[in-house]
Order: structure tokens, then sequence, then C-alpha cells
């Protein structure tokens, strides 16, 4: 990944509301960079998308698959999430390509996560959950019922990343799964837990 000289804040957002939901990466303009389209939608295969980089016009299909769940048996009970992309489960795509992310919260905000995203231990996004409304401050959506709760699949992102597949792949983890840590896991945010 390359870099550039100054920080993106950046908004991820996911297109609720239909089985062949997608996702993109807009800019502070809502100028959307990097999104990823169904092309083919299947209940019982992976789904067919076409991820597009509108910086470097780049387009790259890719299958994504149908998210699982197992359930740990832990003192708490416990669950993993994943899918496939490309055939390999997402969170082992992601540690084979070098990233690494730690969970944690928001600060002064309770169950809101935030993410800090590694490559190769070099910190490459600090992405934190949003409301549905990821390009308004808080203070502007105040009122609206869907801003007192973090919203799966929509996030705030401040880069310098000038090539953002990986960070796109990363953000689809945790927007196509339950997950709330790095590894797949539903309390990893909370007690610090690795996962598998």
């Amino acid at each position: 990944m390359s870099r550039r000289n100054e920080e993106r804040r950046l908004c991820f957002l996911t297109d609720l509301g239909t089985a062949k939901y997608g996702h993109r990466i807009e800019d502070k303009d809502r100028r959307v960079l990097y999104e990823a389209k169904v092309t083919k939608f299947t209940l019982t295969a992976p789904t067919g998308f076409e991820f597009i980089d509108h910086e470097h016009g780049r387009k790259t299909p890719h299958l994504v698959g149908h998210e699982e769940t197992t359930e740990w048996n832990t003192l708490l009970i416990d669950n993993h999430s994943t899918f496939t992309f490309d055939g390999e489960y997402i969170w082992d795509h992601l540690k084979r390509n070098g990233i690494r992310i730690d969970a944690g919260f928001q600060k002064g905000k309770v169950l809101w996560p935030q993410y800090r995203i590694y490559r190769d231990d070099e910190e490459i996004a600090l992405v934190e959950s949003s409301s549905a409304y990821p390009h308004e401050e808080d203070t502007e959506a105040k009122g609206k019922l869907g801003n007192l709760v973090p919203a799966r699949g929509f996030y705030r992102i401040w880069t310098r990343e000038e090539n953002l597949d990986l960070l796109f792949v990363t953000l689809l983890a945790f927007a196509r799964s339950e997950a709330n840590d790095g590894n797949g896991g539903s309390y990893g945010l909370l007690f610090g837990k690795k996962g598998r």
C-alpha cells in the first residue's frame, strides 16, 4: 500500500434494504472512491461481486460467501463469525496479507467500537463505528433515532493510504459478519480474547 501526504477522512457505507447489498467508500464530498457491486446473487453459493477502484480505474471480480457463525463453549456464549473471500475464510485472508486489528471503544462512547488497522505492524487506518449517517457529525444527526446506536456496516475512516483495496476488504469483513474484533469473535472487543 502506498501513502498519501495528507490524512483523509472517509466513510464506509453499506447499501441496506436488499438481499443484494453492496458497500462503498466515499470521500467527504460523497464521491465514491471504492465500491463492491453484486454481479451474481445466489443463496446456495458465494455471491459474485465486482470491486471497483474509481481512483485508479481498476475492476476486480471476487466471490464472497455467506456468513457462518460458530458457537464457542465458554463461560459466556461466544460466537465466531466468518465468510469466505475467494474461497478463503476472511479472517485468514486478512492475516495472510499482514492485517492486524486492535479493537476498542471510542472515547466517551460506551459500546461504540473503534479499530486500529495495521498492515505488517504499520498502522494504516483508524476506523470508528458510526450510525447510519457517517457523513454527519453526531451533533448534526442529533435527534435521528439511528444515531443512538452504531449501525453495522457504517464506519468513519482516517487514513493516509492511497490504495484502498485491503482496507476495503477489512471493513467488508466487519460489515458482513457479526464480528466485533479482528479475529471474527463477538467478545474479543470486551475481554481481549484473541479468537481462533
